[in-house]
């Protein structure tokens, strides 16, 4: 009888802890999320591009004609006026001029693309370039301006200066005999910068002259410059494609507020604003992707997460612009698990 006894009560006490304990090892997991409240404001559409910094006036000036240099009348970082003398030169006439010119030109040429840099921020020299194309970069085309040079009565000649400026390269020195094919002098408005922007090709229909940008230096601390564009280039020119990817860009020039701290050659980060919208803006942590490619998020309702697909308007740094869908006040899901389904029961993480 006490056997009995034991057994029935081990029995119940048993059935008692199967009747609390299968309920809820069959419950649905509860997961604990953080999530974002939706509100509503107003945010930028822009492009982000590199580019670096460039004297808004920049000539390369040359002598223009076979030439023996009498006189440098400056050293690189003078500061000088339009009209200033430069060089005094007498050129050669004549079969003098031609032998000079045959027996000079492929020796200043080495020396020139010897020293120049790459039209691709330094990815492929200009001697590289030039054994490639037959062309010298953009960058290092030098114009002989006939404005800047004056004729004396005795045959000799000065190099005037046709801007302010600073002699950024002096590449001449008194009784040196000259070719005139190449730059002799540079002359740089310092005081006047102009960031040269690189665009991707596929928002070149976005792009117009008078658009605001906001410019990021190393140089200028945290803080951007404010610029607008002031031109773009009617050419698509292609970038990279050695190291990295090749890319098709067209280039802006974007004029910048004067600042003693720019100088030319450092790189910035720009970013173009094309236009303004008021709305509720998606974090980009929240956003999830199907196998379909349609994009979603959780939101949370009544505790529970509810998945809401959505399409974009356009999308910036800090998320993504729905066309529709969602309403001030919501709270989307961070960073959802990757088990996390529709309909499963949430609990929202404080802090």
């Amino acid at each position: 009888m006490k056997k009995l006894t034991a057994l029935l009560i081990i029995t119940v006490a048993v059935l008692a802890a199967l009747y609390f304990a299968v309920p809820a090892m069959m419950a649905p997991p509860v997961y604990k999320v953080s999530v974002r409240t939706l509100y509503n404001g107003i945010f930028y559409e822009s492009i982000p591009c590199s580019g670096v910094l460039a004297p808004m006036a920049k000539q390369n000036l040359s002598l223009g004609t076979p030439s023996t240099v009498l006189m440098v009348h400056v050293q690189e970082g003078d500061v000088v006026k339009k009209g200033d003398i430069l060089i005094t030169f007498r050129p050669l006439v004549g079969e003098n001029a031609l032998n000079n010119l045959t027996a000079l030109y492929p020796a200043e040429l080495a020396a020139y693309l010897a020293e120049a840099v790459s039209s691709d921020g330094g990815i492929l020299g200009a001697a590289e370039y030039y054994s490639k194309t037959g062309e010298l970069p953009d960058y290092f085309l030098d114009f002989y301006l006939p404005e800047a040079v004056t004729a004396f009565r005795d045959g000799s000649a000065v190099l005037l200066s046709p801007i302010d400026g600073t002699v950024t390269r002096l590449r001449v020195s008194a009784g040196d005999i000259v070719t005139g094919a190449f730059a002799s002098v540079t002359i740089a408005d310092l005081e006047h910068m102009v960031a040269l922007v690189q665009v991707p090709e596929r928002h070149a229909g976005k792009l117009q002259v008078g658009q605001l940008v906001n410019v990021y230096s190393s140089l200028i601390g945290a803080d951007p410059l404010p610029g607008q564009i002031a031109s773009i280039s009617h050419e698509v020119r292609t970038i990279g494609g050695l190291l990295s990817g090749a890319e098709n860009v067209l280039e802006c020039t974007v004029s910048l507020p004067e600042s003693p701290s720019l100088r030319p050659g450092f790189s910035v980060q720009t970013y173009i604003f094309l236009s303004v919208h008021r709305g509720i803006l998606l974090p980009y942590e929240a956003v999830r992707q199907d196998n379909n490619g349609d994009e979603y998020v959780f939101v949370v309702r009544e505790g529970r997460a509810v998945r809401q697909d959505f399409t974009s308007k356009f999308e910036n740094n800090d998320g993504i612009l729905p066309n529709s869908g969602f309403f001030v006040g919501e709270q989307v899901i961070l960073n959802p698990p990757d088990d996390l389904e529709d309909g499963h029961l949430v609990t929202i993480m404080e802090g």
